[in-house]
């Protein structure tokens, strides 16, 4: 009797979980928690504008030799003049206006840098303009503090991972979400679809053998 009633608490318990739908977490697998998850950042997701400065032109009788912009909040400029070379520092901007801001960036000199005044000058009046022509596009460097960033601390994607999330944005649906890529005509029906389908159709059968039952044996 003593190891009875334990063995009937136990299949008792099993039967009601099963009867309410639940299932053991133990039980999920881990990967179906996040097989949505992105495991890199794609290039195509930026949203950021065009840059003021691109490689081989020219500042000042300086010329931009290097652009890291790496960082979405800020991007550095390398300038060279013979064997002279110096950095620009543009970062994002919201607060008030000053000498060396413009509507939403802000020039200084990279860290440990000391650009001449010219090159200076040349270059916050060249962003004023940029920055203006440009004011209807999305900004080149952007506040990211306090924004949820899906793809941060991701490495970047490689040609065929790149791919494969197009494909999946491609076949999004109306919500935004990311769809399934469509099955082969001759492939079964997934087992999620039939399992959705089980109950109505149980229900539809159900008040004809239960009205059948009721009489019960004569």
């Amino acid at each position: 009797m003593r190891l009875l009633v334990p063995a009937l608490l136990l299949a008792f318990g099993t039967g009601c979980g099963w009867l309410s739908g639940t299932t053991d977490p133990a039980l999920v697998p881990e990967s179906t928690a996040t097989a949505d998850a992105p495991a890199c950042r794609p290039a195509t997701t930026s949203k950021r504008g065009p840059a003021p400065w691109k490689v081989g032109d020219t500042l000042a009788s300086w010329e931009v030799t290097a652009v890291d912009d790496s960082h979405l909040e800020f991007a550095r400029f390398t300038l060279t003049q013979g064997e002279s070379k110096t950095v620009l520092e543009v970062a994002f901007h919201d607060g008030e206006a000053g000498d060396w801001t413009t509507e939403r960036t802000r020039l200084m000199p990279a860290p440990g840098e000391e650009p001449p005044q010219d090159v200076l000058q040349a270059a916050i009046a060249h962003l004023r303009t940029f920055d203006a022509a440009h004011a209807s596009d999305p900004a080149y460097v952007q506040r990211t503090e306090g924004q949820h960033d899906p793809y941060a601390g991701l490495p970047p994607c490689d040609a065929a991972a790149e791919a494969e999330m197009k494909a999946r944005a491609a076949s999004a649906g109306p919500d935004g979400t990311a769809g399934t890529p469509d099955a082969p005509e001759d492939a079964p029906e997934p087992a999620v679809d039939a399992a959705e389908d089980a109950p109505v159709e149980a229900a539809e059968a159900a008040p004809v053998e239960a009205a059948g039952s009721a009489e019960g044996p004569e």
